[in-house]
């Protein structure tokens, strides 16, 4: 393989990264193959450990990650909230 293509299949891996960071699964889909296997790791021990064939597949697994990083950083911002809410009323 040469080394244009190296860097290019890692600049193509950054921007699906990228994407899922700003939940924007279609890009993410976008650059899988049809036929693709995604390996979640933690087989048997996280929730999304496992094998996934397929756009749809993998479409489900980036739907459900993205969905519980959102519940996560909704819940993260309430704790923030009453953690402030709680330090201010005792000044």
């Amino acid at each position: 393989m040469s080394t244009a293509t190296l860097i290019n299949n890692a600049t193509i891996v950054a921007n699906m990264y990228e994407a899922f960071g700003r939940g924007d699964i279609p890009s993410i889909i976008n650059n899988v193959a049809d036929n693709c296997k995604w390996i979640g790791a933690g087989e048997g021990s996280l929730p999304e450990g496992g094998i996934y064939k397929g756009k749809e597949a993998v479409n489900f697994l980036c739907a459900s990650m993205s969905m519980k990083n959102s519940i996560l950083s909704t819940l993260f911002q309430s704790i923030t909230l009453v953690t402030m809410k709680y330090s201010l009323s005792e000044t």
